[in-house]
């Protein structure tokens, strides 16, 4: 029964992941706890990728949110993206990133950006 639950969990994030350069969905209001804790995925499981792929691909996606920023503030926003070793680090990050997007642009904006973040932990 885990393996299923699990399985089903990794296809699903696997489903968003593909869908974010263009995804648009809403940020889930109050939002505060963590994911639950990844679980590897088996070897060679058909049509699915390793959750180690998946880190890189969320730290990309975290990165591109940072895209037209500037400022001293970054160097650690990025320093932590590159160094989360999790998708729950990547989680806690999002609101030094959402502060950010706020300050240098405005409230909308870091809302619309950090919506396609949200579709990683959906």
């Amino acid at each position: 029964m885990l393996n299923a639950l699990r399985s089903r969990w990794t296809q699903s994030l696997q489903n968003r992941i593909s869908r974010l350069p263009g995804h648009s969905a809403s940020v889930a209001a109050g939002s505060t706890l963590p994911p639950p804790a990844p679980r590897a995925v088996a070897a060679g499981v058909a049509g699915q990728i390793p959750l180690s792929d998946v880190l890189p691909q969320a730290r990309a996606a975290f990165e591109r949110c940072l895209d037209g920023l500037e400022g001293a503030g970054l160097a650690s926003q990025r320093r932590a993206i590159r160094h989360a070793c999790s998708l729950q680090d990547l989680w806690h990050i999002r609101t030094g990133l959402y502060n950010e997007i706020a300050r240098q642009f405005s409230q909308a904006e870091a809302e619309q950006r950090l919506a396609t973040l949200h579709a990683l932990f959906g």
